[in-house]
């Protein structure tokens, strides 16, 4: 059972590197701040985050990248989908399909 489980492991972890690269763009660059309307019952990390050339300040410090899946156009933070709006907001919509705004803050320093 313990060598199929970790077979089974290493399996999931080569086709999640094969499927997904960080994604190096700028269009999602700027602090991020949810849509007060919409902040309650949203995690500390999700409320307020850093994007520059698709690395990622999370709202509690912690970082990480933005991805993609492979020959796709389509750019996800912590699994959430990532779309600019015609506004300006940046929409992000989560696996539960929760869609959530963000609009630019100023950068703190």
């Amino acid at each position: 059972d313990d060598a199929l489980l970790a077979r089974t492991s290493m399996m999931r972890r080569a086709i999640s590197e094969s499927d997904y690269r960080h994604y190096r763009g700028t269009d999602f660059d700027g602090c991020w701040v949810v849509v007060v309307a919409e902040s309650v019952g949203v995690n500390e990390w999700l409320q307020r985050f850093q994007i520059c050339d698709g690395q990622v300040v999370l709202g509690h410090g912690r970082s990480t990248h933005l991805t993609q899946f492979s020959g796709r156009q389509e750019v996800f933070l912590c699994g959430g989908e990532l779309r600019m709006q015609e506004d300006g907001r940046l929409a992000r919509i989560g696996r539960s399909g929760k869609t959530l705004e963000f609009t630019r803050a100023p950068v703190a320093h």
